[in-house]
């Protein structure tokens, strides 16, 4: 074998050892991003308040006349804005408590999570009243909003 085919081999078993240990370092150093289990609760949110959905809301003020249940169409979207907000930042938190800070057991996060998710199940009922133009939808919001305090 001449020199320079021994080099060569030797070039090419050197860049083998590289790539391998480059693909170990690779693979071990990735982990799970920290929002992997705590952070796609606004999608949860988009199922029941998105743009979508406040236009059919902002539509159903201009059908039943500009106010439903007493309550004009800023008071409520901004009020719906409001409790989506919050069930999201409230649902990150008892996750991060639970997962990454540990200061919450996990009865603890079952509950408060079980609490938030009965809160968003009032706010979808209460869209649906407020397409429906029904005059209850502000107590339904209302109602929302206090079990969202509850939930903590």
């Amino acid at each position: 074998m001449t020199p320079f085919a021994k080099m060569k081999m030797a070039f090419y078993g050197f860049l083998a050892i590289v790539i391998v240990v480059c693909n170990a370092c690779a693979t071990t150093t990735k982990s799970v991003p920290r929002d992997a289990r705590c952070g796609d609760f606004d999608l949860d949110v988009k199922k029941v308040w998105n743009a979508e959905i406040r236009a059919s809301v902002q539509y159903a003020f201009v059908k039943y006349g500009g106010e439903i249940g007493g309550q004009s169409e800023n008071e409520i979207v901004t009020q719906m804005d409001n409790l989506t907000r919050d069930w999201v930042m409230m649902r990150e938190a008892a996750c991060r408590d639970h997962f990454d800070r540990k200061v919450i057991s996990s009865d603890t996060y079952t509950r408060r999570t079980a609490c938030l998710d009965r809160h968003l199940a009032v706010s979808r009922s209460a869209i649906a009243t407020l397409q429906a133009g029904s005059p209850d939808a502000g107590a339904q919001i209302a109602q929302a909003a206090q079990m969202a305090s509850e939930c903590r």
